[in-house]
């Protein structure tokens, strides 16, 4: 969105729950100087978070060694926050069961599979199902519930970790 020669990211929520949960964990995290997230502007749009544009910041690359071990600093320090921050005591944030959040993705991306095939092909789609199901059979062996509530990104994929002008990780 470009207004008056200023740039903005706009982004545009279904359910009232989900903006609460996103405008709180902002919040939170503002509050405590959290570097890593782009600050939130206030709107007149229940549904509809506003950001300023970072000019000049990438998109982080995984095959880059340097933007796989800072985006990794940053997620660590994002889930370091609940040293900070007592995130079950927030009233618009509920607690994931990973196992079954991971499992329902996996259902999820499977019941979608024809859609897919025609852009990633079935090999593609075979190699995810296959890599999914060997990860989440490794973490069901290992899993076990602990109860010191962190926070999760819950979206780790390039296009949501940004490199800023001054070299900073910025979640989106």
């Amino acid at each position: 969105l470009e207004r008056n020669g200023q740039y903005y990211s706009v982004k545009k929520y279904d359910f009232v729950s989900t903006v609460l949960k996103v405008k709180t964990i902002h919040e939170t995290l503002r509050s405590i100087s959290f570097s890593h997230i782009v600050p939130v502007l206030p709107n007149e749009h229940t549904l509809t978070f506003i950001h300023p544009w970072l000019e000049g910041a990438k998109p982080i690359n995984f095959k880059k060694r340097a933007d796989r071990t800072d985006s990794l600093a940053a997620l660590h320090a994002l889930h370091e926050t609940n040293t900070l921050v007592n995130w079950s005591a927030e009233p618009d944030l509920h607690r994931y069961p990973l196992l079954s959040k991971w499992q329902d993705r996996l259902e999820r991306f499977r019941s979608i599979r024809e859609l897919c095939e025609p852009y990633l092909g079935k090999e593609n789609i075979d190699e995810v199902v296959f890599y999914a199901k060997n990860a989440l059979q490794l973490i069901e062996n290992e899993y076990t519930y602990q109860f010191d509530d962190t926070l999760l990104h819950g979206d780790v994929v390039h296009h949501n970790i940004l490199r800023d002008h001054k070299g900073i990780i910025r979640f989106i």
